[in-house]
């Protein structure tokens, strides 16, 4: 799995591709197509833009690994009453 991760890595770059999460991330295509333009023509700058676009969208309770998922996403993983912080812990 190591030599496989490396492969991929030295031939194709990062197999973690931020086209794709902006694609997932966007509820427009349009958004998305120019996002994903950005982030191919200024790659890591673009792509430190959007992140920090993304946090304002979230309120200050919220955790910031929320900005990884779109805002159904987001809705879903409040609602699970696993992943909600317990102070009894």
């Amino acid at each position: 799995m190591v030599g496989a991760s490396v492969f991929v890595f030295v031939i194709d770059g990062s197999p973690f591709r931020a086209e794709v999460w902006i694609a997932y991330k966007e509820s427009s295509w349009m958004n998305a197509l120019v996002w994903i333009l950005l982030v191919i023509c200024f790659q890591s700058i673009a792509l430190c833009a959007y992140v920090v676009r993304e946090s304002f969208y979230l309120s200050p309770e919220q955790p910031s690994f929320l900005i990884l998922f779109n805002k159904n996403g987001r809705n879903l993983m409040l609602s699970d009453p696993l992943l909600i912080e317990d102070d009894d812990v």
